[in-house]
């Protein structure tokens, strides 16, 4: 943290700065910090951004595979879903281990 303190600065509520030219080098920091941060600001806006519009793009796919098509294959999921409340049709080894055990040979 800076503060002003009678036209010195405390660094990180420390004592003032002891000497002229670190107080200097002091407020050249702070001054790029400052200067920098609309920058930094913008490009954390820019990926976060990205990523969430990428997430939409992944939705679709797992919802086709947790919730499929082929009638066999959502019988076998609802079979999984009741007898294992840890299943989770989200996750493809689940869905994997529930096709192996309810199709036994159906799937390749």
């Amino acid at each position: 943290m800076l503060a002003g303190v009678g036209g010195s600065y405390v660094i990180g509520g420390a004592e003032p700065a002891p000497s002229p030219w670190l107080q200097e080098l002091v407020d050249q920091y702070y001054a790029s910090a400052q200067a920098n941060w609309p920058w930094g600001r913008l490009s954390l806006i820019a990926v976060a951004l990205s990523i969430l519009g990428a997430i939409p793009m992944l939705l679709p796919h797992l919802d086709r595979a947790a919730y499929p098509a082929e009638l066999e294959r959502q019988h076998a999921l609802e079979t999984c879903s009741r007898a294992d409340p840890a299943f989770v049709r989200f996750f493809k080894a689940d869905r994997d281990a529930c096709y192996r055990r309810v199709l036994i040979g159906r799937v390749p």
